[in-house]
């Protein structure tokens, strides 16, 4: 695997994920497993920005390249999300899970997230709620 990490977590499962230059990462103690886009069809860039992991133990992952999304790697299936999923923008910086099952989306650029607009995704009932002004 490429040895420029941008995110690091240990999942719930005891694996533990990179996001690297050159895709997600997944090491099992033994052996690395990446997930690029030569292998992963649905993987839209293969630079990842951060890494989060839901509820149901999904895999949330946000690309530096902007305009590409989000995408959920769960059991070995990568599903991609983005406006047309009803996300507010493409451009995703970062993420936070809550108790209720929500994946909370900032978008904005790189640099400059606060853009004043987020979207709400339901891991329990994929849905989209866009969010137009955070609380202070």
């Amino acid at each position: 695997p490429q040895n420029g990490v941008y995110s690091l977590m240990q999942s719930r499962d005891g694996y533990i994920w990179f996001g690297t230059q050159e895709g997600l990462v997944r090491f099992d103690g033994v052996r690395f497993t990446v997930l690029d886009r030569a292998n992963t069809s649905e993987m839209k860039s293969t630079w990842i920005r951060f890494l989060l992991e839901d509820e149901e133990g999904g895999m949330w992952v946000s690309y530096t390249t902007r305009g590409t999304g989000v995408a959920r790697y769960k059991d070995g299936v990568v599903r991609g999300y983005g406006t047309k999923d009803g996300l507010r923008s493409d451009n995703v910086v970062f993420a936070h899970k809550t108790r209720d099952s929500c994946v909370w989306f900032v978008h904005g650029t790189w640099g400059s997230p606060g853009t004043g607009t987020g979207s709400c995704l339901r891991t329990d009932a994929p849905r989209v709620s866009p969010v137009t002004r955070y609380l202070p």
